[in-house]
């Protein structure tokens, strides 16, 4: 790199701007902005019903929010009618992965090039790239969900998410049911293909720990509103409130 040269920034992939997101009479976001660029990884975390999986839910389309924009590389996908153009051009893992248990791993794994009409050659490619990249071996697409192991399940999803290699990837709890052992060796392997890939990523966790491994950028949530933003260390080191600092110690005593 010239060092008489700006640098340039990375691209904005996601914006949501003041989201608000009412059901009956609770406030399930209140006003929420987030920018994610790409190859950061953003990790939202906070207490249950706080908010976390009504974002990933409102950036996918699944809903719709009252009040905000979301736009993907510059254009707007919410509100409008549009979104659901852009969900090929955005990877979603649920939480405990979403497998369907009557399709094997291979057919699980395929189901967005099917769905978009790719010919089997191009299917097969794919499916052989991303099983190498995620260290499976070949055999397990003939295996039901039924036959394979947590581990396995939770690669099978996210492989199933990057197979149109999208700009975006969202992620709900995809280790929150996994032994600590095997969750400890998938955190591992997302934060290697998080670099690899340099995609943007919207992660929610309960795990503080899991959430200063992986993240760029932490933001806790309370009650649908952002209570602190930040890089890991200024979140542990600098809590802006008694509630950051108790729910940082909090999670410190599980251990």
């Amino acid at each position: 790199m010239n060092p008489d040269l700006p640098s340039i920034p990375n691209p904005i992939i996601l914006d949501c701007q003041e989201l608000s997101v009412q059901f009956d009479d609770v406030a399930a976001l209140t006003r929420f902005s987030l920018q994610v660029e790409r190859g950061n990884t953003v990790v939202l975390i906070g207490p249950s019903g706080c908010g976390k999986s009504t974002v990933l839910r409102s950036i996918i389309g699944l809903i719709q929010p009252d009040r905000g924009q979301i736009s993907l590389l510059g254009e707007q996908i919410c509100p409008g009618s549009g979104s659901r153009t852009y969900r090929s051009r955005i990877g979603y893992v649920i939480q405990e992965g979403g497998l369907f248990p009557h399709l094997t791993a291979g057919e699980n794994l395929s189901l967005p090039g099917r769905y978009h009409h790719w010919n089997a050659e191009r299917i097969s490619g794919r499916t052989r790239e991303l099983l190498d990249w995620l260290r499976l071996p070949r055999s397990v697409i003939d295996r039901y969900p039924g036959q394979l192991s947590g581990g396995q399940r939770q690669r099978i999803s996210l492989a199933r998410a990057l197979f149109l290699d999208p700009d975006l990837l969202l992620m709900d709890e995809p280790l929150g049911a996994l032994d600590p052992l095997i969750r400890a060796e998938l955190q591992s392997e997302l934060q290697r293909l998080f670099n690899e890939l340099q995609k943007a990523v919207v992660l929610v966790t309960h795990d503080m720990n899991e959430a200063v491994y992986l993240a760029d950028t932490i933001i806790l949530m309370q009650a649908g509103i952002t209570v602190q933003a930040g890089p890991p260390k200024a979140l542990i080191r600098h809590p802006a409130t008694s509630f950051v600092r108790q729910f940082i110690q909090a999670q410190e005593r599980q251990f």
